[in-house]
């Protein structure tokens, strides 16, 4: 394997890469707890321009001219950073007039497609089956209200990925409203969050690498281990 520092959104936003969520994978599981604590570290980090270490990433590179990566492990949190962006991507969308919601607003964009110059391959992650309609629905509004008004939602009140992301959407703009700078404080607090970044290679054991990794996340049940002998 190979393993390295990596800042997240540097990783995210590297053109031409989606990453897809194994079939073995559980459903999105994170709650509103730990994505607000994950904000208060981007704050904070913003505030002190410092950098903040979320975690490990580890992925398994498929071999396509264009590329796509097994997410190995890491779902829950590059999940949760691409709810952020889409995030303040809308917020920034409607104050565009505004320098630094322009800035924030042009490089959100960068991070919502697999390809930065063709949508038509996909977006940044391809979902498990189980999150991938909310999860679409999410990535593909233009504004909050018409997600909220959406048929499908409206049926999935309960689901993880939409509260989390109006959680989100709404922390983020409680914090402007209350004086945070969206460019010097948010975005840059997300620019410093840190990874490893590893990268398994042929004859690597992902599942031996997956139980061994203590992240922050949830910690798998004897249920998630069960799936995870699924081989590449």
């Amino acid at each position: 394997m190979i393993a390295e520092k990596e800042y997240l959104i540097r990783f995210i936003e590297t053109d031409r890469r989606q990453f897809i969520i194994p079939i073995y994978q559980r459903k999105y599981k994170w709650t509103t707890e730990q994505c607000n604590r994950l904000i208060d570290d981007i704050i904070k980090s913003g505030e002190k321009d410092a950098e903040h270490f979320t975690g490990t990433v580890v992925t398994k590179q498929e071999g396509t001219s264009f590329r796509k990566a097994y997410l190995v492990d890491g779902q829950q949190r590059i999940t949760t950073t691409m709810l952020m962006i889409k995030a303040l991507y809308l917020i920034a969308k409607d104050k565009q007039d505004d320098p630094d919601f322009n800035y924030v607003y042009k490089n959100a964009i960068k991070c919502l497609y697999a390809d930065q110059n063709d949508p038509s391959r996909g977006l940044k992650i391809e979902p498990s089956k189980n999150d991938k309609i909310i999860y679409d629905l999410i990535m593909g509004c233009e504004s909050l209200k018409t997600l909220e008004d959406n048929p499908a939602i409206s049926k999935d009140k309960e689901d993880l990925l939409f509260n989390n992301f109006k959680t989100i959407y709404y922390r983020f703009l409680d914090e402007i409203n209350n004086g945070v700078n969206i460019k010097t404080v948010i975005h840059q607090g997300m620019l410093n969050l840190t990874i490893i970044d590893m990268s398994l290679e042929y004859g690597d054991d992902p599942q031996e690498i997956f139980e061994s990794i203590n992240s922050l996340g949830i910690r798998l049940s004897n249920a998630d281990l069960l799936f995870i002998d699924v081989k590449f």
